[in-house]
Protein backbone atom coordinates (compact mmCIF):
# COMPACT_ATOMS: atom_id res chain seq x y z
CA UNK A 1 0.00 0.00 0.00
CA UNK A 2 1.33 3.33 -1.02
CA UNK A 3 2.22 6.71 1.29
CA UNK A 4 -1.18 8.12 -0.01
CA UNK A 5 -3.37 4.75 1.06
CA UNK A 6 -1.42 4.63 4.50
CA UNK A 7 -2.23 8.58 5.11
CA UNK A 8 -5.69 8.23 4.36
CA UNK A 9 -6.29 5.26 5.80
CA UNK A 10 -5.11 6.19 9.21
CA UNK A 11 -7.54 9.16 9.45
CA UNK A 12 -10.33 6.92 8.12
CA UNK A 13 -9.61 4.23 10.96
CA UNK A 14 -9.02 6.58 13.48
CA UNK A 15 -12.38 8.37 12.78
CA UNK A 16 -14.41 5.50 12.77
CA UNK A 17 -12.44 4.48 16.36
CA UNK A 18 -13.33 8.06 17.74
CA UNK A 19 -17.19 8.15 16.89
CA UNK A 20 -17.66 4.60 17.78
CA UNK A 21 -15.77 4.89 21.68
CA UNK A 22 -18.45 7.69 21.56
CA UNK A 23 -21.69 6.63 20.83
CA UNK A 24 -21.16 3.44 22.79
CA UNK A 25 -20.13 5.76 26.03
CA UNK A 26 -23.36 7.80 25.62
CA UNK A 27 -25.49 4.55 25.26
CA UNK A 28 -24.94 4.26 29.20
CA UNK A 29 -27.69 7.01 29.25
CA UNK A 30 -30.10 4.87 27.63
CA UNK A 31 -32.26 3.31 30.75
CA UNK A 32 -35.65 3.33 28.69
CA UNK A 33 -37.61 3.03 24.97
CA UNK A 34 -38.65 6.75 25.60
CA UNK A 35 -34.56 7.60 26.48
CA UNK A 36 -34.00 4.93 23.21
CA UNK A 37 -36.13 6.89 20.36
CA UNK A 38 -36.98 10.55 21.85
CA UNK A 39 -34.45 10.95 24.08
CA UNK A 40 -37.07 11.34 26.76
CA UNK A 41 -37.79 14.79 25.12
CA UNK A 42 -34.89 16.68 27.11
CA UNK A 43 -32.22 17.38 24.55
CA UNK A 44 -31.47 21.27 23.99
CA UNK A 45 -31.55 23.03 20.41
CA UNK A 46 -27.67 21.74 19.82
CA UNK A 47 -28.06 18.28 20.02
CA UNK A 48 -31.05 18.87 18.00
CA UNK A 49 -29.50 20.54 15.30
CA UNK A 50 -27.31 17.89 15.24
CA UNK A 51 -29.39 15.49 14.64
CA UNK A 52 -30.87 17.26 12.10
CA UNK A 53 -27.77 18.20 9.65
CA UNK A 54 -27.14 14.59 10.30
CA UNK A 55 -29.94 13.58 8.94
CA UNK A 56 -29.85 15.53 5.50
CA UNK A 57 -26.33 16.22 5.20
CA UNK A 58 -25.50 12.51 3.97
CA UNK A 59 -23.87 10.44 1.06
CA UNK A 60 -26.55 12.34 -0.93
CA UNK A 61 -25.27 15.60 -0.41
CA UNK A 62 -21.38 15.11 -0.83
CA UNK A 63 -20.29 12.10 -2.78
CA UNK A 64 -23.95 12.01 -4.20
CA UNK A 65 -23.99 15.29 -5.57
CA UNK A 66 -20.60 14.96 -6.53
CA UNK A 67 -20.79 12.05 -8.86
CA UNK A 68 -24.28 13.79 -10.31
CA UNK A 69 -22.22 17.16 -11.21
CA UNK A 70 -19.81 15.00 -12.75
CA UNK A 71 -22.71 14.63 -15.59
CA UNK A 72 -25.01 17.26 -15.05
CA UNK A 73 -23.13 20.26 -13.57
CA UNK A 74 -22.57 22.41 -10.58
CA UNK A 75 -26.50 23.46 -9.95
CA UNK A 76 -26.93 19.98 -8.74
CA UNK A 77 -25.15 22.44 -5.73
CA UNK A 78 -28.52 23.46 -4.38
CA UNK A 79 -29.52 19.93 -3.48
CA UNK A 80 -29.16 20.35 0.27
CA UNK A 81 -30.76 23.97 -0.03
CA UNK A 82 -33.80 22.35 -0.81
CA UNK A 83 -33.28 20.70 2.65
CA UNK A 84 -32.74 23.79 4.73
CA UNK A 85 -35.97 25.39 3.16
CA UNK A 86 -37.93 22.40 4.58
CA UNK A 87 -36.49 22.60 8.27
CA UNK A 88 -37.67 26.59 7.91
CA UNK A 89 -41.15 25.64 6.44
CA UNK A 90 -41.20 22.75 9.46
CA UNK A 91 -40.71 25.53 11.82
CA UNK A 92 -43.54 27.81 10.61
CA UNK A 93 -46.27 25.39 9.57
CA UNK A 94 -45.98 21.53 11.79
CA UNK A 95 -43.69 21.85 14.64
CA UNK A 96 -45.84 22.92 17.46
CA UNK A 97 -48.70 21.07 16.04
CA UNK A 98 -46.70 18.13 16.25
CA UNK A 99 -45.77 18.94 19.54
CA UNK A 100 -49.37 19.50 20.71
CA UNK A 101 -50.90 16.32 19.33
CA UNK A 102 -48.07 14.49 20.77
CA UNK A 103 -47.87 13.04 17.15
CA UNK A 104 -44.23 10.88 17.25
CA UNK A 105 -44.17 9.97 13.91
CA UNK A 106 -45.89 11.35 10.63
CA UNK A 107 -47.78 7.68 10.38
CA UNK A 108 -49.31 8.62 14.18
CA UNK A 109 -50.80 11.33 12.94
CA UNK A 110 -52.35 10.89 9.54
CA UNK A 111 -53.62 7.88 11.81
CA UNK A 112 -55.67 10.46 13.95
CA UNK A 113 -56.97 12.24 11.21
CA UNK A 114 -57.68 9.25 8.99
CA UNK A 115 -57.46 6.19 11.50
CA UNK A 116 -55.58 3.31 12.62
CA UNK A 117 -55.51 1.28 8.81
CA UNK A 118 -53.92 4.43 7.41
CA UNK A 119 -51.45 5.02 10.13
CA UNK A 120 -50.10 1.05 9.46
CA UNK A 121 -49.86 1.50 5.95
CA UNK A 122 -48.08 4.65 5.81
CA UNK A 123 -45.91 3.59 8.28
CA UNK A 124 -44.77 0.51 6.54
CA UNK A 125 -44.39 3.29 2.98
CA UNK A 126 -41.99 5.28 5.49
CA UNK A 127 -40.07 1.78 6.41
CA UNK A 128 -39.68 1.26 2.80
CA UNK A 129 -38.40 4.24 1.60
CA UNK A 130 -35.92 4.85 4.93
CA UNK A 131 -34.41 1.50 3.85
CA UNK A 132 -33.47 3.07 0.67
CA UNK A 133 -31.88 6.32 2.20
CA UNK A 134 -30.15 4.42 4.90
CA UNK A 135 -28.67 1.51 1.90
CA UNK A 136 -28.01 4.69 -0.34
CA UNK A 137 -25.31 5.74 3.06
CA UNK A 138 -23.85 2.29 3.02
CA UNK A 139 -23.06 2.68 -0.43
CA UNK A 140 -21.21 6.16 -0.69
CA UNK A 141 -19.35 5.01 2.55
CA UNK A 142 -18.57 1.35 1.01
CA UNK A 143 -17.29 2.88 -2.26
CA UNK A 144 -14.94 5.23 -0.14
CA UNK A 145 -14.15 2.48 1.77
CA UNK A 146 -13.42 -0.38 -1.46
CA UNK A 147 -11.38 3.08 -3.08
CA UNK A 148 -9.13 3.83 -0.36
CA UNK A 149 -8.37 0.18 1.05
CA UNK A 150 -8.84 -2.19 -2.06
CA UNK A 151 -11.18 -3.81 -0.44
CA UNK A 152 -14.02 -5.22 -1.76
CA UNK A 153 -17.34 -3.34 -2.06
CA UNK A 154 -19.29 -5.97 0.30
CA UNK A 155 -17.01 -5.89 2.81
CA UNK A 156 -17.32 -2.08 2.83
CA UNK A 157 -21.07 -2.31 3.78
CA UNK A 158 -20.32 -4.60 6.77
CA UNK A 159 -17.70 -2.22 8.23
CA UNK A 160 -20.20 0.41 8.18
CA UNK A 161 -22.25 -1.12 10.33
CA UNK A 162 -19.90 -2.39 12.55
CA UNK A 163 -19.17 1.02 13.51
CA UNK A 164 -22.85 3.13 13.49
CA UNK A 165 -24.70 0.08 13.77
CA UNK A 166 -22.96 -0.75 16.74
CA UNK A 167 -23.21 2.11 19.02
CA UNK A 168 -27.24 2.56 16.79
CA UNK A 169 -28.11 -0.53 18.58
CA UNK A 170 -26.55 0.63 21.39
CA UNK A 171 -27.82 3.88 22.52
CA UNK A 172 -30.66 4.87 19.82
CA UNK A 173 -30.92 8.64 19.30
CA UNK A 174 -29.02 9.55 22.05
CA UNK A 175 -25.73 7.65 20.86
CA UNK A 176 -26.81 9.06 17.63
CA UNK A 177 -27.18 12.97 18.60
CA UNK A 178 -23.50 12.73 20.28
CA UNK A 179 -21.78 11.44 17.41
CA UNK A 180 -23.13 13.39 14.92
CA UNK A 181 -21.98 16.46 16.90
CA UNK A 182 -18.30 15.20 16.02
CA UNK A 183 -19.80 14.41 12.52
CA UNK A 184 -21.23 17.68 11.72
CA UNK A 185 -17.93 19.48 12.51
CA UNK A 186 -15.90 17.37 10.33
CA UNK A 187 -18.31 17.69 7.77
CA UNK A 188 -19.07 20.95 7.38
CA UNK A 189 -15.09 22.37 8.19
CA UNK A 190 -14.28 19.64 4.87
CA UNK A 191 -16.25 21.24 2.94
CA UNK A 192 -15.27 24.99 3.61
CA UNK A 193 -11.62 23.81 3.59
CA UNK A 194 -11.90 22.25 -0.09
CA UNK A 195 -13.47 25.05 -1.92
CA UNK A 196 -9.60 26.76 -1.93
CA UNK A 197 -7.91 23.76 -2.47
CA UNK A 198 -9.91 22.79 -5.49
CA UNK A 199 -10.42 26.02 -7.35
CA UNK A 200 -6.30 25.99 -6.31
CA UNK A 201 -5.82 22.73 -8.30
CA UNK A 202 -7.68 23.81 -11.22
CA UNK A 203 -5.79 26.72 -11.86
CA UNK A 204 -8.47 29.12 -10.15
CA UNK A 205 -12.31 29.86 -11.26
CA UNK A 206 -11.29 31.10 -14.83
CA UNK A 207 -9.37 28.17 -16.03
CA UNK A 208 -12.01 25.94 -14.85
CA UNK A 209 -14.88 27.63 -17.05
CA UNK A 210 -12.25 27.51 -19.99
CA UNK A 211 -11.82 23.76 -20.10
CA UNK A 212 -15.38 22.76 -18.98
CA UNK A 213 -18.49 22.24 -21.77
CA UNK A 214 -20.40 25.19 -21.07
CA UNK A 215 -23.76 23.05 -19.73
CA UNK A 216 -21.53 22.06 -16.16
CA UNK A 217 -22.05 25.69 -15.43
CA UNK A 218 -25.61 26.60 -16.36
CA UNK A 219 -28.64 25.08 -15.25
CA UNK A 220 -29.07 23.25 -18.48
CA UNK A 221 -27.01 20.22 -17.10
CA UNK A 222 -29.38 18.85 -15.09
CA UNK A 223 -32.77 20.84 -16.26
CA UNK A 224 -34.83 23.66 -14.63
CA UNK A 225 -38.04 20.95 -14.60
CA UNK A 226 -35.22 18.40 -12.62
CA UNK A 227 -34.26 21.07 -10.30
CA UNK A 228 -37.41 22.48 -9.46
CA UNK A 229 -38.75 18.62 -8.66
CA UNK A 230 -36.32 18.25 -6.27
CA UNK A 231 -37.73 21.83 -5.09
CA UNK A 232 -40.79 20.42 -4.16
CA UNK A 233 -39.57 16.18 -3.54
CA UNK A 234 -37.04 17.57 -0.84
CA UNK A 235 -38.69 20.26 0.97
CA UNK A 236 -41.92 18.37 1.18
CA UNK A 237 -39.78 14.98 2.29
CA UNK A 238 -37.86 16.85 5.19
CA UNK A 239 -41.28 18.37 7.00
CA UNK A 240 -42.66 15.10 6.87
CA UNK A 241 -39.36 13.41 8.33
CA UNK A 242 -38.76 15.54 11.18
CA UNK A 243 -41.29 14.18 14.10
CA UNK A 244 -38.46 12.23 16.12
CA UNK A 245 -36.32 15.26 16.31
CA UNK A 246 -39.24 17.88 17.15
CA UNK A 247 -39.87 15.31 20.00
CA UNK A 248 -36.41 15.00 21.16
CA UNK A 249 -36.14 19.15 22.05
CA UNK A 250 -36.89 20.11 25.76
CA UNK A 251 -39.59 22.61 24.61
CA UNK A 252 -41.21 24.25 21.44
CA UNK A 253 -38.16 26.93 21.65
CA UNK A 254 -35.65 24.20 22.01
CA UNK A 255 -36.73 22.60 18.95
CA UNK A 256 -37.04 25.95 16.88
CA UNK A 257 -34.04 27.18 17.82
CA UNK A 258 -32.30 23.38 16.86
CA UNK A 259 -33.72 23.97 13.22
CA UNK A 260 -32.82 27.39 12.73
CA UNK A 261 -29.55 26.17 13.33
CA UNK A 262 -29.66 23.01 10.85
CA UNK A 263 -31.32 24.78 8.49
CA UNK A 264 -28.16 27.71 8.69
CA UNK A 265 -25.30 25.05 8.52
CA UNK A 266 -26.58 22.78 5.83
CA UNK A 267 -28.07 25.28 3.16
CA UNK A 268 -24.66 25.55 1.12
CA UNK A 269 -23.38 22.50 2.22
CA UNK A 270 -23.30 20.32 -1.36
CA UNK A 271 -21.78 23.02 -3.48
CA UNK A 272 -18.01 22.25 -2.36
CA UNK A 273 -18.78 18.91 -3.42
CA UNK A 274 -21.00 20.06 -7.14
CA UNK A 275 -17.55 22.05 -7.32
CA UNK A 276 -15.55 19.09 -6.89
CA UNK A 277 -17.56 16.86 -9.14
CA UNK A 278 -16.98 19.56 -12.18
CA UNK A 279 -13.41 19.87 -11.33
CA UNK A 280 -13.19 16.17 -11.53
CA UNK A 281 -15.09 16.05 -15.25
CA UNK A 282 -12.84 18.61 -16.31
CA UNK A 283 -9.36 16.70 -14.99
CA UNK A 284 -10.63 13.14 -15.05
CA UNK A 285 -13.51 12.19 -17.96
CA UNK A 286 -12.13 8.42 -17.83
CA UNK A 287 -13.61 7.58 -14.44
CA UNK A 288 -16.85 6.67 -13.39
CA UNK A 289 -18.82 9.04 -11.70
CA UNK A 290 -18.81 6.93 -7.96
CA UNK A 291 -14.99 7.28 -8.35
CA UNK A 292 -15.10 10.97 -9.19
CA UNK A 293 -14.50 12.28 -5.75
CA UNK A 294 -11.90 9.59 -4.63
CA UNK A 295 -9.94 10.05 -7.95
CA UNK A 296 -9.80 13.77 -7.52
CA UNK A 297 -8.93 14.45 -4.18
CA UNK A 298 -5.95 11.79 -3.80
CA UNK A 299 -4.52 13.45 -6.85
CA UNK A 300 -4.71 16.78 -5.02
CA UNK A 301 -2.89 15.49 -1.53
CA UNK A 302 -2.96 12.56 0.93
CA UNK A 303 -3.92 14.70 4.04
CA UNK A 304 -6.98 17.16 1.97
CA UNK A 305 -7.93 13.29 0.22
CA UNK A 306 -7.79 11.95 4.24
CA UNK A 307 -9.92 14.92 5.02
CA UNK A 308 -12.37 14.88 1.95
CA UNK A 309 -12.94 11.15 2.14
CA UNK A 310 -13.65 11.23 6.63
CA UNK A 311 -16.03 13.72 5.66
CA UNK A 312 -17.82 11.98 3.25
CA UNK A 313 -17.67 8.74 5.90
CA UNK A 314 -19.21 10.98 8.50
CA UNK A 315 -21.92 12.13 6.37
CA UNK A 316 -22.53 8.13 5.65
CA UNK A 317 -22.62 8.19 9.33
CA UNK A 318 -24.45 10.67 10.31
CA UNK A 319 -27.69 9.68 8.28
CA UNK A 320 -26.94 6.37 8.45
CA UNK A 321 -27.33 6.64 12.31
CA UNK A 322 -30.85 8.67 12.62
CA UNK A 323 -32.11 6.24 10.20
CA UNK A 324 -31.60 3.59 11.99
CA UNK A 325 -32.96 5.29 15.07
CA UNK A 326 -36.10 5.97 13.46
CA UNK A 327 -36.80 2.65 12.13
CA UNK A 328 -37.93 1.59 15.57
CA UNK A 329 -40.01 4.44 16.56
CA UNK A 330 -41.74 3.40 13.64
CA UNK A 331 -42.06 -0.19 14.13
CA UNK A 332 -42.80 0.42 18.13
CA UNK A 333 -45.00 3.17 17.69
CA UNK A 334 -47.11 2.82 14.38
CA UNK A 335 -47.46 -1.41 14.28
CA UNK A 336 -46.37 -2.95 17.63
CA UNK A 337 -48.43 -0.52 20.21
CA UNK A 338 -51.13 -1.11 17.28
CA UNK A 339 -50.92 -4.61 17.74
CA UNK A 340 -50.23 -4.52 21.40
CA UNK A 341 -51.08 -1.79 22.93
CA UNK A 342 -50.69 -3.16 27.01
CA UNK A 343 -47.22 -3.92 26.34
CA UNK A 344 -44.68 -3.13 29.05
CA UNK A 345 -41.76 -0.97 28.12
CA UNK A 346 -39.39 -3.75 28.44
CA UNK A 347 -40.76 -5.12 25.80
CA UNK A 348 -40.91 -2.25 23.54
CA UNK A 349 -37.52 -1.96 24.15
CA UNK A 350 -36.53 -5.47 23.32
CA UNK A 351 -38.97 -4.47 19.74
CA UNK A 352 -36.69 -1.87 19.29
CA UNK A 353 -33.51 -3.12 19.32
CA UNK A 354 -34.58 -6.36 17.43
CA UNK A 355 -36.30 -4.57 14.56
CA UNK A 356 -33.20 -2.39 14.31
CA UNK A 357 -31.13 -5.60 13.53
CA UNK A 358 -33.91 -6.41 11.05
CA UNK A 359 -33.30 -3.18 9.39
CA UNK A 360 -29.79 -2.90 9.33
CA UNK A 361 -29.69 -6.31 7.28
CA UNK A 362 -32.73 -5.06 4.64
CA UNK A 363 -30.39 -2.10 4.08
CA UNK A 364 -27.28 -3.92 3.31
CA UNK A 365 -29.33 -6.10 0.60
CA UNK A 366 -30.14 -2.79 -0.92
CA UNK A 367 -26.92 -1.44 -1.22
CA UNK A 368 -25.68 -4.33 -2.64
CA UNK A 369 -28.49 -4.27 -6.08
CA UNK A 370 -28.80 -0.35 -5.97
CA UNK A 371 -25.99 2.51 -6.55
CA UNK A 372 -27.17 5.20 -7.80
CA UNK A 373 -27.16 7.69 -4.37
CA UNK A 374 -29.20 11.08 -5.63
CA UNK A 375 -31.47 9.13 -7.99
CA UNK A 376 -32.30 6.39 -5.27
CA UNK A 377 -32.64 9.55 -2.64
CA UNK A 378 -35.09 11.49 -5.03
CA UNK A 379 -37.21 8.17 -5.29
CA UNK A 380 -37.16 7.61 -1.51
CA UNK A 381 -37.78 10.92 -0.44
CA UNK A 382 -40.86 11.28 -2.87
CA UNK A 383 -42.69 8.59 -0.35
CA UNK A 384 -42.07 11.22 2.00
CA UNK A 385 -43.61 13.98 -0.12
CA UNK A 386 -47.09 12.01 -0.63
CA UNK A 387 -47.36 11.51 3.39
CA UNK A 388 -47.05 15.45 3.82
CA UNK A 389 -49.36 15.95 0.76
CA UNK A 390 -52.00 13.78 2.29
CA UNK A 391 -51.46 15.77 5.93
CA UNK A 392 -51.69 19.08 4.09
CA UNK A 393 -55.10 17.30 1.88
CA UNK A 394 -56.75 16.34 5.58
CA UNK A 395 -55.95 20.06 7.04
CA UNK A 396 -57.73 22.03 4.32
CA UNK A 397 -60.32 19.52 3.18
CA UNK A 398 -61.49 16.95 6.47
CA UNK A 399 -63.27 20.11 7.89
CA UNK A 400 -65.72 20.24 5.42
CA UNK A 401 -66.22 16.32 5.55
CA UNK A 402 -64.60 16.20 1.76
CA UNK A 403 -62.54 13.52 3.22
CA UNK A 404 -63.16 10.08 4.09
CA UNK A 405 -61.03 7.50 5.86
CA UNK A 406 -61.43 5.27 3.03
CA UNK A 407 -60.35 8.15 0.10
CA UNK A 408 -57.55 8.87 2.15
CA UNK A 409 -56.29 5.69 3.06
CA UNK A 410 -56.84 4.94 -0.86
CA UNK A 411 -55.25 7.83 -2.15
CA UNK A 412 -51.70 7.42 -0.33
CA UNK A 413 -51.68 4.16 -2.23
CA UNK A 414 -52.50 6.04 -5.33
CA UNK A 415 -50.02 8.40 -4.63
CA UNK A 416 -47.25 5.68 -4.13
CA UNK A 417 -48.40 4.15 -6.88
CA UNK A 418 -47.58 6.84 -9.05
CA UNK A 419 -43.90 6.74 -7.81
CA UNK A 420 -43.41 3.79 -8.94
CA UNK A 421 -45.28 4.26 -12.50
CA UNK A 422 -43.26 7.80 -12.74
CA UNK A 423 -39.70 5.75 -11.62
CA UNK A 424 -39.89 3.35 -14.31
CA UNK A 425 -42.33 4.58 -16.87
CA UNK A 426 -40.93 8.13 -16.96
CA UNK A 427 -37.49 8.37 -15.53
CA UNK A 428 -36.79 11.01 -16.91
CA UNK A 429 -39.23 13.19 -15.21
CA UNK A 430 -39.17 14.09 -11.65
CA UNK A 431 -41.64 11.72 -9.63
CA UNK A 432 -43.45 14.26 -7.56
CA UNK A 433 -45.55 15.79 -10.70
CA UNK A 434 -47.26 12.46 -11.11
CA UNK A 435 -47.56 11.28 -7.76
CA UNK A 436 -49.16 14.48 -6.47
CA UNK A 437 -51.99 14.13 -9.67
CA UNK A 438 -52.46 10.54 -8.16
CA UNK A 439 -52.80 11.52 -4.83
CA UNK A 440 -55.41 13.94 -5.36
CA UNK A 441 -57.10 12.21 -7.96
CA UNK A 442 -57.17 9.16 -6.02
CA UNK A 443 -58.83 10.51 -2.68
CA UNK A 444 -61.38 12.61 -4.26
CA UNK A 445 -62.33 9.68 -6.24
CA UNK A 446 -62.31 7.04 -2.95
CA UNK A 447 -64.25 9.93 -0.76
CA UNK A 448 -66.75 10.34 -3.62
CA UNK A 449 -67.52 6.91 -3.75
CA UNK A 450 -67.44 6.34 0.01
CA UNK A 451 -69.03 9.12 1.23
CA UNK A 452 -72.24 7.16 2.21
CA UNK A 453 -70.57 5.71 4.86
CA UNK A 454 -70.39 8.77 7.12
CA UNK A 455 -66.89 7.84 8.05
CA UNK A 456 -65.28 11.09 7.68
CA UNK A 457 -61.60 11.99 8.51
CA UNK A 458 -61.22 14.50 11.59
CA UNK A 459 -60.50 17.93 11.03
CA UNK A 460 -57.58 19.53 12.49
CA UNK A 461 -60.05 20.96 14.88
CA UNK A 462 -61.40 17.81 15.99
CA UNK A 463 -57.56 16.57 16.43
CA UNK A 464 -56.68 19.57 18.64
CA UNK A 465 -59.65 18.96 21.01
CA UNK A 466 -58.91 15.67 21.49
CA UNK A 467 -55.52 16.26 22.53
CA UNK A 468 -56.33 18.86 25.06
CA UNK A 469 -57.68 16.92 27.92
CA UNK A 470 -54.39 15.30 28.26
CA UNK A 471 -53.10 18.91 28.84
CA UNK A 472 -51.04 20.07 30.84
CA UNK A 473 -49.38 16.68 32.19
CA UNK A 474 -49.42 16.40 28.16
CA UNK A 475 -48.38 20.01 27.58
CA UNK A 476 -46.54 21.08 24.27
CA UNK A 477 -43.31 21.05 26.90
CA UNK A 478 -44.18 18.14 28.53
CA UNK A 479 -42.19 14.61 27.65
CA UNK A 480 -44.49 12.69 24.87
CA UNK A 481 -44.85 8.68 26.52
CA UNK A 482 -44.11 5.57 24.72
CA UNK A 483 -44.93 3.01 26.87
CA UNK A 484 -48.75 3.15 27.74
Amino acid sequence: MGDVNVTVLSIIVGYLILVTVVGLWVSSRVKSTSDYLIASSKMGFILVAMTLIGSWEGTGTSIGISQTAYTQGIYTGFYASFFAAGLILTVFTLLKFIRFTVSLTPAAMLGKMFGVQTQVMTSLLLIFQNLIVMAMQLVGGAGIMAAVLGIPYELGLFAMLATTGLYSLAGGIVSTAWTNLIHAVVQNAAAIIAIPVVLSYVGGWDALVAGLDPKYLSVDGMGFNNLAGWWWTLGLGVMVMSFQQVHQAASNKEAEKGFWLAAAMCAFYSMPFALMGVVAAAKFPGVTPLMALPTLTMAINPLFAGLILASVLAAALSTLGPGLAMMPLFVVNDLYKVARPNSTDRQQLVVARLSMVVIMAAAVFIAITVRTIVVANVFAFTFRSVMVLAIIFGMLLAGRHWITREGAFFGILCGAAGIFISQFAMPDQPPIYLTVVFLAVGTVIASLLTRGRGNYSLSIWEILKSSAPTLPEQSPEAKPRIAH
